[in-house]
């Protein structure tokens, strides 16, 4: 299998993932018939060989900053659909895809891959 395939296959499980988490907290907050708000489930994969140190995730409603490493994924629980990313002081916001520069001079393409998965590639990587 090519790499291409495999990336685009965990995306698609990625936004499975989510939508899933979405339905099962939706189905829960009915079920409890509570009047708080419900969460969400954002998904960051970082599919860069780069650490990003601190990313802001905000909504209309909060921001929640994370620690992300390279290579790798989180599930992150928020209030409201994530409508921005924050990474080294530069933003992207939904649905545009943008370059990030980093401290050591590395460029990351962020991409909105659908409301509340977002995609982090090395600069290199984009076709």
């Amino acid at each position: 299998m090519s790499l291409d395939f495999l990336k685009t296959m965990k995306t698609i499980i990625l936004v499975c993932f989510s939508l899933l988490a979405l339905l099962t907290t939706n189905l829960e907050a009915n079920e409890k018939n509570q009047k708080t708000a419900s969460t969400l489930t954002c998904v960051l994969d970082n599919q860069s060989t780069n650490a990003l140190g601190s990313v802001v995730l905000a909504s209309s409603s909060e921001s929640n900053t994370i620690s992300v490493s390279a290579s790798t994924s989180y599930n992150v629980t928020v209030a409201a659909v994530v409508t921005s990313v924050t990474i080294n002081g530069q933003t992207v916001s939904s649905p545009n895809n943008g370059s990030i520069a980093l401290a050591n001079g590395s460029i990351i393409t962020v991409e909105w891959q659908a409301p509340g998965i977002i995609i982090i590639v090395d600069k290199n990587t984009i076709e």
